[in-house]
């Protein structure tokens, strides 16, 4: 019996088949469903592995993306980070008080 996976034919016979048969009514369901699906899934794949191919040919462009994007992760994770602890820590942060006790002399200048 012949199967397409990805568009090529394969060969199914009784060496590489189970002992137990499959019923024939399965395996052409089977067929249909890989044939339907796997083109889809094959063209995400090959251009998923594409554009990590042009990314990742050169070390420079390499290196280049993983301190580019560690040096963003760490941009966007401290500006969370800081407004995370100023929402729960509002009304207690010096940032906050600094009014009540600092007064602006501007007469001793």
């Amino acid at each position: 019996m012949k199967l397409t996976l990805f568009g090529d034919p394969v060969e199914a016979n009784a060496d590489s088949m189970p002992s137990e048969a499959i019923p024939a009514k399965v395996l052409r369901h089977l067929q249909q469903s890989l044939n339907r699906s796997l083109p889809n899934e094959a063209a995400r794949k090959l251009h998923f592995a594409r554009c990590l191919g042009s990314i990742f040919r050169q070390n420079f462009v390499f290196l280049s993306a993983v301190f580019t994007s560690a040096f963003a992760f760490e941009i966007g994770f401290d500006t969370l980070s800081n407004k995370l602890w100023d929402a729960r820590n509002k009304g207690r942060q010096w940032k906050d008080i600094r009014a009540k006790y600092v007064q602006n002399d501007d007469d001793d200048e």
